[in-house]
């Protein structure tokens, strides 16, 4: 008797003794039903690879932006380049 109150939140001041068989009464998970959309394990999945993604989406981004820094002062360095010899001639 002891077992179920503790289970429903009751509390008793005696220490409740556990056997083998009763954990699993009290920590069961019913199984999913077969043919139900939304499965939890698939919401989980769906949200690691949208986060994968998004990480993937935002280091191309850094990516593009770094390249892109780099032509920029690789062309400023040559137009300076050519303004400097075309001030020497």
């Amino acid at each position: 008797m002891s077992s179920i109150l503790e289970a429903s939140g009751w509390s008793l001041n005696i220490p409740m003794k556990l056997t083998r068989r009763l954990p699993p009464v009290f920590t069961a998970r019913p199984d999913y039903p077969r043919g139900a959309s939304g499965s939890p394990f698939v919401r989980r999945r769906r949200g690691v690879l949208a986060l994968v993604a998004l990480v993937a989406l935002v280091a191309l981004v850094a990516l593009v932006a770094l390249v892109a820094l780099v032509a920029l002062v690789a062309l400023v360095g040559i137009i300076g380049v050519a303004i400097a010899l075309f001030l020497l001639l």
